[in-house]
Protein backbone atom coordinates (compact mmCIF):
# COMPACT_ATOMS: atom_id res chain seq x y z
CA UNK A 1 0.00 0.00 0.00
CA UNK A 2 1.43 3.35 -0.75
CA UNK A 3 1.16 5.31 2.51
CA UNK A 4 0.57 8.90 0.75
CA UNK A 5 -2.44 7.64 -0.83
CA UNK A 6 -3.84 5.99 2.15
CA UNK A 7 -3.21 9.18 4.34
CA UNK A 8 -4.77 10.99 1.42
CA UNK A 9 -7.79 8.74 1.78
CA UNK A 10 -8.30 9.25 5.67
CA UNK A 11 -7.49 13.18 5.15
CA UNK A 12 -10.31 13.03 2.51
CA UNK A 13 -12.38 10.84 4.46
CA UNK A 14 -11.97 13.11 7.92
CA UNK A 15 -13.08 16.77 5.83
CA UNK A 16 -16.21 14.54 4.69
CA UNK A 17 -16.84 13.60 8.44
CA UNK A 18 -16.19 17.71 9.43
CA UNK A 19 -18.60 18.40 6.71
CA UNK A 20 -21.02 16.29 8.30
CA UNK A 21 -21.34 18.65 11.02
CA UNK A 22 -24.32 18.60 13.73
CA UNK A 23 -24.85 15.10 12.57
CA UNK A 24 -21.66 13.30 13.53
CA UNK A 25 -23.52 11.37 16.47
CA UNK A 26 -25.98 9.63 14.19
CA UNK A 27 -22.98 9.10 11.44
CA UNK A 28 -20.80 7.50 14.15
CA UNK A 29 -23.99 5.46 15.72
CA UNK A 30 -24.22 4.28 12.05
CA UNK A 31 -20.29 3.80 11.93
CA UNK A 32 -20.52 1.54 14.62
CA UNK A 33 -23.70 -0.58 13.45
CA UNK A 34 -22.41 -1.13 10.30
CA UNK A 35 -18.83 -1.93 11.36
CA UNK A 36 -18.83 -4.15 14.65
CA UNK A 37 -19.67 -7.62 12.08
CA UNK A 38 -17.52 -6.68 9.04
CA UNK A 39 -13.94 -7.98 8.79
CA UNK A 40 -11.05 -7.00 10.77
CA UNK A 41 -9.57 -4.75 8.27
CA UNK A 42 -12.77 -2.90 7.95
CA UNK A 43 -13.00 -2.30 11.60
CA UNK A 44 -9.36 -1.23 12.11
CA UNK A 45 -10.10 1.46 9.03
CA UNK A 46 -13.35 2.85 11.68
CA UNK A 47 -11.08 2.66 14.61
CA UNK A 48 -7.97 4.40 12.78
CA UNK A 49 -11.00 7.25 11.35
CA UNK A 50 -12.06 7.33 15.41
CA UNK A 51 -8.31 7.90 16.38
CA UNK A 52 -7.88 10.71 14.05
CA UNK A 53 -11.58 12.19 14.27
CA UNK A 54 -10.82 12.52 18.10
CA UNK A 55 -7.84 13.45 17.84
CA UNK A 56 -6.43 15.54 14.80
CA UNK A 57 -6.35 19.48 15.50
CA UNK A 58 -6.38 20.18 11.53
CA UNK A 59 -9.96 19.44 12.01
CA UNK A 60 -11.27 20.33 14.69
CA UNK A 61 -14.16 18.08 15.26
CA UNK A 62 -16.04 18.14 18.28
CA UNK A 63 -15.06 15.34 20.88
CA UNK A 64 -18.02 15.44 22.14
CA UNK A 65 -20.25 14.78 19.47
CA UNK A 66 -18.08 11.45 18.66
CA UNK A 67 -18.72 10.29 22.29
CA UNK A 68 -22.46 11.02 22.15
CA UNK A 69 -22.17 8.58 18.71
CA UNK A 70 -20.46 5.88 20.25
CA UNK A 71 -22.36 6.01 23.45
CA UNK A 72 -25.76 6.12 21.80
CA UNK A 73 -24.55 2.82 19.95
CA UNK A 74 -23.67 1.39 23.41
CA UNK A 75 -27.05 1.99 24.44
CA UNK A 76 -29.27 1.18 21.11
CA UNK A 77 -26.68 -2.31 21.48
CA UNK A 78 -27.61 -3.16 24.57
CA UNK A 79 -31.44 -1.71 24.64
CA UNK A 80 -32.35 -4.55 21.52
CA UNK A 81 -29.52 -7.35 22.49
CA UNK A 82 -27.36 -7.02 19.97
CA UNK A 83 -24.56 -9.14 21.54
CA UNK A 84 -27.15 -12.56 20.45
CA UNK A 85 -26.74 -11.34 16.81
CA UNK A 86 -23.03 -10.38 16.93
CA UNK A 87 -21.49 -12.78 19.74
CA UNK A 88 -18.48 -11.02 19.75
CA UNK A 89 -19.73 -7.85 19.90
CA UNK A 90 -17.95 -6.04 22.61
CA UNK A 91 -14.68 -7.05 21.73
CA UNK A 92 -15.77 -5.82 18.12
CA UNK A 93 -16.13 -2.76 19.83
CA UNK A 94 -12.54 -2.34 21.57
CA UNK A 95 -10.80 -3.22 18.62
CA UNK A 96 -12.48 -0.14 16.92
CA UNK A 97 -12.49 2.05 19.61
CA UNK A 98 -8.63 1.04 20.91
CA UNK A 99 -7.04 3.24 18.69
CA UNK A 100 -9.08 6.32 20.10
CA UNK A 101 -8.50 4.96 23.78
CA UNK A 102 -5.05 4.92 23.52
CA UNK A 103 -4.57 8.37 22.53
CA UNK A 104 -6.90 10.80 23.93
CA UNK A 105 -6.15 11.56 27.21
CA UNK A 106 -8.21 10.09 30.50
CA UNK A 107 -8.26 13.58 31.94
CA UNK A 108 -10.71 13.95 29.07
CA UNK A 109 -14.26 14.78 30.16
CA UNK A 110 -15.88 13.39 27.21
CA UNK A 111 -13.29 10.63 27.77
CA UNK A 112 -14.85 9.93 30.92
CA UNK A 113 -18.17 10.12 30.14
CA UNK A 114 -17.42 7.22 27.24
CA UNK A 115 -15.33 4.98 30.04
CA UNK A 116 -18.44 4.86 32.36
CA UNK A 117 -21.02 4.36 29.63
CA UNK A 118 -18.81 1.52 28.30
CA UNK A 119 -20.01 -2.16 29.59
CA UNK A 120 -17.38 -3.89 31.84
CA UNK A 121 -17.16 -6.59 28.63
CA UNK A 122 -15.39 -4.12 26.71
CA UNK A 123 -11.48 -4.05 26.96
CA UNK A 124 -9.71 -1.07 27.55
CA UNK A 125 -6.54 -0.31 26.46
CA UNK A 126 -3.69 1.70 28.23
CA UNK A 127 -2.78 5.28 27.03
CA UNK A 128 -0.01 5.57 24.64
CA UNK A 129 2.80 7.42 25.68
CA UNK A 130 3.53 10.49 23.47
CA UNK A 131 1.17 12.12 21.13
CA UNK A 132 -1.60 10.65 19.04
CA UNK A 133 -0.23 9.73 15.12
CA UNK A 134 -0.99 12.15 12.33
CA UNK A 135 -2.26 9.20 10.41
CA UNK A 136 1.17 9.44 8.27
CA UNK A 137 2.36 5.64 9.26
CA UNK A 138 -1.28 4.15 9.02
CA UNK A 139 -1.12 0.49 7.67
CA UNK A 140 -5.00 1.06 6.82
CA UNK A 141 -5.88 0.23 3.32
CA UNK A 142 -7.47 3.13 1.57
CA UNK A 143 -9.67 2.35 0.42
CA UNK A 144 -11.52 0.32 3.48
CA UNK A 145 -10.89 3.99 5.13
CA UNK A 146 -13.12 5.68 2.90
CA UNK A 147 -15.42 2.57 2.38
CA UNK A 148 -16.25 2.87 6.06
CA UNK A 149 -16.86 6.17 5.74
CA UNK A 150 -19.05 6.08 2.51
CA UNK A 151 -21.38 2.86 3.83
CA UNK A 152 -21.88 4.16 6.97
CA UNK A 153 -22.72 7.70 5.16
CA UNK A 154 -25.59 5.98 3.04
CA UNK A 155 -28.49 7.63 5.09
CA UNK A 156 -26.56 11.08 5.35
CA UNK A 157 -27.64 11.47 1.53
CA UNK A 158 -25.42 14.05 -0.38
CA UNK A 159 -22.53 13.61 0.76
CA UNK A 160 -22.66 10.27 -0.39
CA UNK A 161 -22.31 10.56 -4.15
CA UNK A 162 -18.98 12.45 -3.27
CA UNK A 163 -17.89 9.45 -1.42
CA UNK A 164 -18.56 7.03 -4.09
CA UNK A 165 -16.72 8.52 -6.52
CA UNK A 166 -13.60 9.29 -4.35
CA UNK A 167 -13.88 5.19 -3.52
CA UNK A 168 -14.62 4.56 -7.14
CA UNK A 169 -11.06 6.61 -7.57
CA UNK A 170 -9.26 4.94 -4.43
CA UNK A 171 -9.90 1.81 -6.13
CA UNK A 172 -8.98 2.78 -9.91
CA UNK A 173 -5.52 3.89 -8.44
CA UNK A 174 -5.16 0.72 -6.67
CA UNK A 175 -5.87 -1.41 -9.55
CA UNK A 176 -3.71 0.99 -12.18
CA UNK A 177 -0.81 0.29 -9.03
CA UNK A 178 -1.29 -3.31 -9.01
Amino acid sequence: DNIATDTGALGEALTTLQEVGGEIPLFIKHSLSHSVDKKDGHRKALGVLLEQAATSSSFNLDLNAIIDGIVDFVKEAEENGLEEDVPKLWSYLSAILGPMLETVPRESADIQRLLEALPSKVAIPEMRAGRAKTGAGSDVPSSAAVTAVAEAMSSLDPKQLRLRRLIDEVNAGQNDSD
